[in-house]
């Protein structure tokens, strides 16, 4: 009631002059953002970890198919169903390193890899063409940079997402790291952040192949 003797609405308390008024929908805002930013946070932490991981596994030793092996494993844990490095030396395929989640057949992820190594050709999206252009193709149900043909037969095949990255050091193309979510552990497509993480990772394999290179040459002198 006023000085007047007029009753009065009674109003929310740190909403002045506005009656009735709740701070439910600011409180849920600053939760949303405050979850986000914790997610965030915890999505860049982990890639940290996963990265670190990986430099330790390739700097631990010039054992190529040790190194590789625990980075492929790795992948597998962190990033995708099936991971791969393929290594080409002097324009010749080299060394080659698989693994895939359990559960999924060896036989599916051959034919998954034989797609992505030559199923596509012509299209400008299969692994020779990655060699060839140096830069990242993504297979995804929609978007990516394979075309929509491509990515329809991979789709028959089991392959959720795919992603090939270019190994590189100094402008000289090493290899691929190839990447693929089948939809049993890793149910979403591979996104930007995806590609950007698994492009750092080719450039500490492609750096860590061209020291176990060098090893191998100065021993052979």
């Amino acid at each position: 009631m006023d000085d007047n003797g007029t009753p009065t609405t009674p109003t929310t308390p740190g909403t002045p002059g506005t009656p009735g008024t709740s701070s439910t929908s600011s409180t849920q805002e600053t939760w949303g953002v405050a979850i986000r930013y914790i997610v965030g946070r915890k999505s860049a932490e982990e890639a940290l970890g996963f990265l670190a991981h990986c430099g330790a596994a390739l700097s631990g030793t010039v054992d190529l198919d040790v190194s590789l092996r625990d980075v492929a494993r790795a992948g597998v844990a962190f990033l995708a169903d099936v991971s791969r490095i393929s290594l080409v030396e002097g324009g010749v395929p080299a060394e080659t390193v698989t693994e895939h989640v359990a559960g999924l057949d060896p036989a599916v992820v051959a034919r998954q890899l034989a797609f992505l190594d030559d199923g596509a050709a012509g299209r400008g999206d299969r692994t020779p063409d990655v060699l060839a252009g140096g830069h990242p193709v993504v297979y995804a149900e929609s978007g990516g940079s394979a075309t929509e043909e491509s990515r329809s037969d991979a789709a028959e095949l089991g392959v959720l997402s795919a992603l090939l990255i270019p190994l590189s050091v100094r402008g000289r193309l090493v290899g691929t790291l190839t990447l693929v979510r089948a939809g049993i552990r890793k149910k979403a497509g591979f996104g930007a952040s995806d590609v950007a993480l698994a492009g750092e990772l080719g450039r500490q394999v492609a750096m860590a192949v061209e020291v176990a290179r060098l090893h191998r040459a100065l021993a052979e002198r």
